[in-house]
């Protein structure tokens, strides 16, 4: 996967934020690269370039990469309140990097897995 020509890799640190009433002044409804996470992060990461927070993943940009975590829950649900038309609360939170089965999921590389011909066809109605 690439966003803007740079590669997305799985990130393996954890980003305490706290989300301060500046950044949600600052902050744009249904929009990923400029909401109030992503303010904070901006504010608060020394180093990137941009963030998009999106309901599940989050993702830093840095010069010659993108990194992906995982949005915590409570912060998903203060962006579908924000971007509903709800007021979005300071607080703080932490963004974490994928679980294994989230990064299976993510990678690349497919894993080979065999199938069985010859026998009786898959589904109940056949």
């Amino acid at each position: 996967m690439e966003i803007n020509g740079k590669p997305v890799i799985n990130s393996k640190r954890r980003i305490r934020i706290e989300i301060s009433p500046s950044d949600i002044k600052k902050g744009m409804a249904r929009d990923p690269g400029s909401c109030a996470a992503a303010q904070c992060l901006l504010r608060s990461v020394a180093g990137i370039k941009g963030a998009r927070v999106h309901v599940k993943m989050t993702y830093i940009e840095f010069a010659d990469h993108w990194e992906r975590l995982r949005t915590p829950v409570s912060l998903s649900r203060e962006i579908i309140a924000f971007d509903r038309g709800a007021e979005f609360y300071p607080g703080q939170y932490n963004i974490g990097p994928l679980s294994p089965g989230e990064r299976a999921r993510y990678d690349k590389r497919r894993r080979p897995y065999h199938i069985t011909e010859g026998i009786r066809e898959r589904g109940a109605n056949k």
